[in-house]
Parts: structure tokens; C-alpha cells; sequence
């Protein structure tokens, strides 16, 4: 199949054809709703799915014997930092990152993160420092 049929199945058969490419992906829980109309008229896709993004970028790699290979390349071009990360490396400092969050008191729950990157820290002091921790 060419990128041409593989177009016009995602736009004749759009809930069939993401069915089978979700099936690609490890959720944590299968979506069954793949495509319905959400608020307003805009579609919501994969609406009652779940997914441990943490686990797909990261722990996945890992488990399929690639935590040895370079996960997250640093290069700042204006303070000429360059630091690499392996997946095994960034699962250990995601770790310590989370192990500082529940030290201050936070629990296991639906948290949004929003990452900012500038050049004054590494890329996980990001994720942390920039995080909107509430609920959903």
C-alpha cells in the first residue's frame, strides 16, 4: 500500500483505519471510542483510551534492549552545552525527578506538564521545574 491509499483510508474510513494504527501502540487500556464527536462539534479521538507516555518513551526502549542508545541529545547553541542521555540514564534521572516530587508531597495522580527549555539547566530540570502540578 502506498502513502497515497494509506491517505484516502485515513479520510474514507477514519475509525477503522485508526483502530488499526492505535493497534500499534501499547496502551495501558485499549480505546474503544475511537473517534466521536466531542463539545462544540470537534472530534475527539481515542476518547476513553489510556496511555503511560512515560513508559512508551522511555521504559519501552528500554524492555525492547535499546537502553543503551542515546535517548535525549542536548546542544545549546548559546552556551555550547552538549550533554547525551541514554533511555537507561534518562529513566534514572525521570526517577530521581519523580522521587523529588512525592518528597514535597505529591501523589500519584493526572498532572499536566508543561516544558520549557531555555539554556540555564539540563532537559529533566525542565520537565519539573515548568510543571503545572493540579488537578485535572
Amino acid at each position: 500500500m502506498d502513502m497515497e491509499d494509506l491517505f484516502n483510508r485515513s479520510i474514507e474510513h477514519k475509525a477503522q483505519f485508526w483502530k488499526e494504527q492505535a493497534g500499534e501502540i501499547r496502551w495501558t487500556k485499549f480505546p474503544e471510542q475511537i473517534l466521536t464527536d466531542g463539545e462544540n462539534g470537534y472530534p475527539q479521538w481515542f476518547a476513553d483510551g489510556e496511555l503511560n507516555i512515560c513508559h512508551l518513551c522511555i521504559d519501552q526502549h528500554i524492555e525492547d534492549g535499546f537502553g543503551d542508545q542515546p535517548a535525549v541529545i542536548y546542544d545549546s547553541p548559546v552556551t555550547g552545552k552538549k550533554s547525551t542521555y541514554t533511555f537507561s540514564q534518562a529513566k534514572e534521572e525521570i526517577s530521581k525527578l519523580a522521587g523529588g516530587l512525592i518528597s514535597l508531597g505529591f501523589k500519584e495522580r493526572r498532572y499536566r506538564c508543561y516544558l520549557h527549555a531555555d539554556d540555564s539547566a539540563d532537559p529533566f530540570c525542565h520537565a519539573g521545574l515548568c510543571a503545572d502540578w493540579r488537578d485535572p
